[in-house]
């Protein structure tokens, strides 16, 4: 998203992030038939790199200019934090210090799993696979294939809670996670079926390395890690003024047409992917909140 959108700006801001995300929430809800979204950010600082100092150690170092570039996307990130989304009502928006994003997502699965509520995890990182195991389903934006408890046992033979053995053991090249040299994850699915050779060099290595690999890498591969605190759920408080409102300050003129907004107030009142037009008085009266929103701006624009 920030690639392709990262260009955008407004009055010399820029805001392709922000209006790229705003899209895909959208999307998505329509997609999946809902309004209720949390958010789940990762904390700049990690208890991991505590546990193990050389975690995630492996990451080059930036060139100037994408320093500048990843400035830009994390002003945009702050944004979208603690004001568009807020401002939009949407209040279950959720970062820990010390805590990745993907430990609060597995603590709101196991949340949702222990209130019998369905949850659908949206991301392209397969460490969320763990959280199949708890009843979510795990929605690959990139691929568009949603994975399920079944569909995990049918693909890998193993269950989805012994995802995070195959990366004790495999471990993980991009948080620079040490597993066993030259085993990756197929070798060590193999191994948890039993269908390693206990002849081969592979199986001998696993063998010797179990016990220090699970004592060393568990705390770094399992989710949620041991210091997560559980979120609390609110209701959200959605508003389609403070959509207008936050569409009108970062220059999103897009937004404020009528097909989007019918949109968003579709997602917003839970009537998903509908093809019926509002009532003649209802858009009418949105058609007057925009007009006024864009003399506004005229005005602004003048001065």
């Amino acid at each position: 998203m920030f690639h392709t959108l990262g260009d955008l700006s407004n009055e010399g801001l820029a805001t392709g992030v922000i209006y790229g995300f705003l899209s895909r929430v959208v999307s998505l809800g329509h997609k999946f038939n809902t309004n209720k979204f949390m958010f789940c950010w990762d904390s700049r600082y990690s208890f991991r790199r505590e546990i193990e100092p050389n975690y995630k150690a492996n990451r080059r170092e930036k060139s100037p200019e994408e320093q500048e570039r990843y400035s830009v996307l994390f002003e945009q990130i702050d944004t979208l934090k603690f004001h568009a989304l807020p401002k939009i009502g949407f209040r279950n928006i959720f970062e820990q210090r010390g805590i990745e994003a993907d430990d609060i997502i597995a603590a709101l699965a196991w949340l949702c799993y222990t209130k019998d509520k369905e949850s659908m995890v949206v991301s392209s990182d397969e460490d969320l696979f763990q959280c199949l195991e708890h009843g979510a389903e795990v929605y690959n934006p990139s691929s568009k294939k949603i994975w399920t408890y079944n569909s995990f046992r049918e693909h890998y033979g193993i269950l989805p809670s012994e995802w995070v053995d195959v990366k004790v053991i495999a471990g993980c090249s991009s948080d620079n996670v040490k597993g066993v040299e030259g085993v990756g994850e197929k070798t060590a699915i193999k191994w948890l079926k039993n269908e390693l050779k206990e002849t081969t060099k592979k199986y001998k290595d696993i063998h010797e390395m179990e016990d220090a690999l699970y004592k060393a890498n568990v705390p770094l591969v399992k989710i949620p890690i041991a210091m997560t605190t559980t979120p609390i759920i609110r209701e959200d408080k959605l508003s389609l003024g403070g959509l207008m409102k936050i569409a009108e300050q970062f220059g999103m003129t897009s937004v404020l047409e009528e097909k989007t907004l019918d949109r968003w107030d579709d997602l917003f009142h839970g009537e998903f992917n509908c093809s019926e037009d509002f009532s003649g008085t209802k858009r009418q009266e949105r058609k007057g909140v925009v007009k006024g929103i864009r003399e506004r701006r005229k005005r602004r624009k003048r001065k």
